[in-house]
């Protein structure tokens, strides 16, 4: 299939989350664990390292222009929710999400402009915003979850290293 074709397949699995998260959340979520609530902070702490880590491995592709990463203001904090790299170009993004896929590692892209999303068809009025569309076009979203251990997080990032050259 072609990466539009990939891209249109992931953003109908997009709204299908998004929908069942709503439901979910209407309803009082039973899958939340009071006890995770009791551990947010740790659970937090432990995401931040994952974020810097991240960061910290692949600066020198930012450095070399291969890619941008995530820039946190001296007058702001970052709350680790997620990590991500943005590639030149859709085709770049597509073959890296594809290669990592290959190697077992679950990238994906992130980010649906609201002037393309269901909710906002009908209110856009064709302004041009080729910054919203660069981002969702070249942005690739990197696994970060808690029980993701700083070895596969040094895998990963040896991996998109190694996809750069």
């Amino acid at each position: 299939s072609t990466p539009e074709g990939k891209a249109t397949s992931d953003l109908t699995h997009y709204r299908s989350e998004a929908n069942k998260l709503r439901e979910r959340l209407a309803g009082g979520d039973p899958t939340v664990d009071p006890r995770q609530l009791e551990q947010l902070d740790g659970i937090q702490l432990k995401r931040s390292k994952i974020w810097q880590l991240y960061w910290g491995n692949l600066k020198s592709l930012e450095e070399e222009g291969k890619v941008k990463l995530p820039f946190i203001p001296d007058y702001s904090s970052n709350n680790a929710h997620v990590f991500y790299l943005v590639c030149q170009n859709k085709e770049e993004r597509n073959n890296l999400i594809s290669y990592l896929r290959k190697k077992g590692i679950m990238a994906v892209f992130h980010y649906l402009p609201l002037h393309k999303s269901p909710y906002f068809k009908d209110k856009y009025q064709g302004n041009p915003l080729p910054n919203a569309v660069r981002v969702a076009d070249c942005l690739v979203r990197l696994p970060l979850f808690y029980e993701l251990s700083e070895g596969n997080v040094e895998r990963i990032c040896n991996e998109i290293k190694s996809f750069f050259g």
